[in-house]
């Protein structure tokens, strides 16, 4: 192929739009085109999945976010009662072997007025 006649055709290719095409359209370029216009589609709708991924991620983050916060003030609530009971450990020990005592005593004395009034045994 002669210089001149390469020449003439680069020439044709940048100043006639309609041979540029034609000749794209033999050398398969606008099969190609139509292939990365798919090809955007698909990984448009890629994009708009993960969009749509990371803004539930986030929200999930915000309220795992949030229910640690809450737990940490039910854990700090925990550690006051624990405190309190520590404190008062030996005082609900002893009340409630003084209720136990009581509630025997009471048993003792309806078993005997039972026993009196020929309810039991």
């Amino acid at each position: 192929m002669s210089l001149e006649f390469k020449e003439k055709i680069l020439r044709l290719l940048e100043r006639d739009r309609e041979f540029r095409y034609a000749v794209a359209g033999l050398i398969g370029l606008d099969e190609i085109l139509k292939r990365l216009d798919k090809h955007d589609e698909k990984f448009n709708a890629i994009l708009s999945r993960l969009d749509e991924h990371d803004r539930k991620f986030n929200q999930i983050i915000a309220r795992l976010e949030e229910h640690d916060r809450k737990f940490n003030e039910v854990l700090k609530r925990l550690d006051g009662h624990e405190e309190v009971l520590e404190s008062h450990g030996e005082e609900l020990a002893r009340l409630r072997r003084d209720l136990n005592e009581g509630f025997n005593l009471l048993r003792r004395h309806i078993d005997a007025l039972g026993a009196r009034w020929g309810f039991y045994g």
